[in-house]
């Protein structure tokens, strides 16, 4: 997969982990946990993998923080793990969970807004040049046919002009050689 499948399995993955996250502080149930934990790791691995991506995309990115809070999320995972759902502690792992969670879904999603801004910005481009080399090979065939339009008129204006000439009896005497004299002869006579 190239990396822009990858930055939107990312995406999704992100989405999933929040989704099942909801779902488990809502329901507890068991299956949603392991879901949120699955979707979690394969998040991770997506992200360690696209880490060098997310910086040349954007060097401004923290991923540094990005990092810790994965790292963060992890561990406060693995400590909700042995707790009951019950427990009054699991309110502020809870809470701490989903400000982590809030922060890896907005680095997504502002992953993507760049990339799409990117993409437009790299179609806007395209279209712009192909405006300009559409626009200078209109100009090029219209200043083409201009030329051959003048040409073509000027050559029937010279016609016209000769032809007037001989009907009016004004032709110019022509410089023929002695063996095509007896031609022109021939044409005049007739």
């Amino acid at each position: 997969m190239d990396y822009g499948e990858k930055s939107s399995e990312f995406l999704e993955n992100v989405l999933e982990m929040r989704r099942y996250e909801k779902n488990y502080f809502l329901y507890h149930n068991k299956s949603d946990f392991e879901n949120l934990k699955n979707y979690f790791v394969k998040s991770k691995d997506l992200f360690e993998l696209l880490k060098p991506q997310f910086i040349k995309l954007n060097p401004e990115i923290k991923v540094d923080k990005m990092e810790k809070n994965f790292i963060s999320y992890g561990n406060l995972l693995n400590a909700l793990t042995n707790l009951n759902p019950k427990d009054r502690y699991i309110l502020k792992i809870e809470e701490k969970i989903r400000n982590y969670g809030s922060e890896i879904s907005k680095f997504a999603e502002s992953i993507k807004i760049k990339e799409k801004f990117i993409l437009t910005n790299y179609i806007r481009s395209a279209k712009n040049l192909f405006l300009f080399f559409s626009l200078f090979l209109s100009l090029f065939a219209l200043t083409g046919l201009l030329f051959w339009y003048k040409l073509l008129i000027s050559s029937l204006n010279t016609l016209e002009i000769e032809v007037k000439k001989i009907l009016s009896g004004k032709s110019k005497e022509a410089i023929v050689p002695p063996e095509f004299q007896h031609f022109i002869d021939t044409f005049k006579k007739t």
